[in-house]
């Protein structure tokens, strides 16, 4: 009976007392903070574990490799991006929504941010910030710029590419036809895929003119612009 009674008195020493186990469950709760260095930023910006993990599987993978790049542990570090596209990631994955262009951010910010999310496979983000650069476009002209930022950062047959081709073609058309052609093109000689895409929406511009387009970008139309299941405000206003 004696030895009975020391394995019982061993096996209750051992098991957790109720602070020890609530101590546990309240540490399951504390989020790995991560130091993402974005860009030249010399200074990180520190994003919970789990918040990379649910947006990117590419994280998920940078996570996993982070020890191979000789940083400290809970470093990730993407030195071709730029804060902007963060910012509005980040202002997504916390609000529900991206920012309308209104709120300060330019075009251009948003076509960054999509090439982002097309490069770490963030389709409902990229949907989203569709949406806001179409309704931009609705009443504001396309900066040549931002136009050439997006084809050379995408692939032919893009969705991305497809917008700024109609909206190129739509300001050929604006430019008394030959002159205009000649001074848009000058600009992107060189990118792949450029001539062709804009050619193939000047014929739709053709067949169906300006107010026709901008139509086809409605709430019904909206699924040849999307690469995930649509943006979650569902139409142009």
């Amino acid at each position: 009976m004696a030895e009975d009674s020391a394995n019982t008195t061993g096996a209750t020493s051992s098991e957790p007392s109720h602070l020890e186990m609530m101590a546990f469950v309240a540490g399951l709760r504390v989020d790995r903070i991560i130091d993402v260095y974005i860009g030249k930023n010399t200074d990180a910006c520190q994003i919970p574990e789990s918040t990379l993990i649910n947006t990117s599987p590419v994280f998920v993978k940078a996570l996993q490799h982070q020890h191979l790049g000789g940083d400290p542990p809970d470093t990730l570090r993407f030195p071709d991006d730029n804060a902007g596209s963060w910012i509005m990631l980040l202002w997504w994955k916390a609000k529900g929504n991206v920012p309308t262009p209104r709120c300060n951010f330019r075009t251009e910010t948003f076509v960054q941010a999509w090439i982002m999310g097309d490069k770490y496979d963030i389709k409902d983000f990229q949907d989203d910030l569709m949406l806001e650069i179409i309704v931009h476009l609705e009443t504001n002209v396309l900066d040549l710029r931002t136009a050439k930022l997006a084809f050379e950062n995408t692939v032919p047959g893009s969705p991305l590419r497809t917008l700024m081709a109609e909206e190129l073609a739509d300001q050929v058309r604006q430019e008394d036809g030959a002159k205009g052609f000649q001074e848009i093109f000058s600009m992107f000689e060189g990118v792949v895929g450029f001539t062709a895409e804009v050619v193939e929406a000047l014929d739709t511009y053709e067949n169906c003119g300006k107010d026709n387009l901008k139509k086809e970008r409605s709430k019904q139309h909206l699924a040849r612009f999307m690469v995930g299941d649509g943006p979650r405000r569902r139409s142009v206003q």
